[in-house]
């Protein structure tokens, strides 16, 4: 009996973003044959934060990791604000050194370390947190807050 052995799947590369929203690549199967069209991958409006990021599938994932979707990291233009792309890193560190802290608590920090560049409502931001933690491993310590959960008469930064 001879083996099967498929042959891989091709992979465009992110390209670097120049502020066309209309270019679009085929992600293809060559186990077909005629080779078959898997998906596309392009920059695109992220519909909630309205930046735009590289996505996997553009039919598919329309809003950015940072909004709580699948698309990959939102890009900000040069003299915007920092994005939601640094929050991840800052939960992240925070995260690992002390796996306890609530969602208010890591909400207070954030608000502290990034001032009014701080960007997102508290919803999003537990949306991050709730994705780090999975990401990490780490089990969230009871009442530390959520989606329905705001700080004192705060619902954005």
């Amino acid at each position: 009996m001879i083996p099967l052995i498929g042959k891989p799947i091709y992979e465009p590369e992110p390209w670097s973003f120049t502020g066309d929203l209309t270019r679009r690549e085929k992600v293809m199967d060559p186990n077909f044959n005629p080779p078959k069209m898997v998906r596309r991958v392009g920059w695109l409006l992220c519909m909630n934060c309205q930046r735009p990021h590289f996505s996997d599938d553009v039919g598919k994932c329309r809003v950015c990791f940072e909004c709580g979707g699948a698309g990959g990291r939102a890009y900000n233009p040069p003299g915007q604000k920092q994005g939601p792309f640094g929050y991840i890193a800052f939960i992240k560190d925070v995260l690992e050194d002390e796996p306890e802290l609530t969602t208010q608590e890591l909400w207070s920090q954030a608000s502290a370390h990034f001032g009014d560049r701080l960007e997102t409502t508290f919803t999003g931001f537990c949306n991050l947190v709730c994705r780090s933690r999975k990401a990490l491993g780490i089990k969230a310590p009871k009442n530390s807050g959520g989606y329905r959960h705001y700080p004192e008469g705060k619902t954005t930064a």
